[in-house]
């Protein structure tokens, strides 16, 4: 959940099909409604540029074989570096996720200076991926 600071920012990117959804925040008594607008991303666009294999400190789903397995998970202290992506990554829209990696928004490099240019990094806590 984000401002309207935020979702303006976003909305300067190519989304791809994800979608900027407003949402009615209220306060604890959960009658009155808190004045000012908030967002969410419905994560709708996949790109398939998670590269396991040269990524470090990915996880495995419990229960699951490094051989077997079509997903993972993300690192408990992800560090610059530690997720690999291939090159097409830099092609299409300009925020994704990937199927193979749970729970990751991926931003190319311009969407996160926009983000740290607002002040707004710190909610997202963005790492670098190395592009393989």
């Amino acid at each position: 959940m984000f401002c309207q600071e935020v979702a303006d920012i976003f909305r300067k990117f190519d989304l791809g099909q994800n979608l900027l959804i407003p949402l009615q925040v209220y306060q604890y008594d959960r009658k009155a409604k808190i004045g000012h607008p908030y967002f969410m991303i419905n994560r709708h666009h996949y790109k398939t540029s998670f590269v396991p294999a040269e990524s470090r400190d990915i996880l495995l789903p419990t229960g699951r074989k490094p051989e077997t397995t079509d997903y993972w998970d993300m690192p408990w202290y992800m560090k610059d570096g530690d997720i690999a992506v291939n090159a097409s990554a830099l092609e299409g829209p300009d925020l994704w996720q990937d199927k193979m990696l749970s729970d990751a928004l991926f931003m190319k490099g311009k969407v996160v200076a926009a983000l740290r240019e607002g002040g707004w990094t710190r909610q997202f806590k963005p790492k670098k991926c190395r592009v393989i």
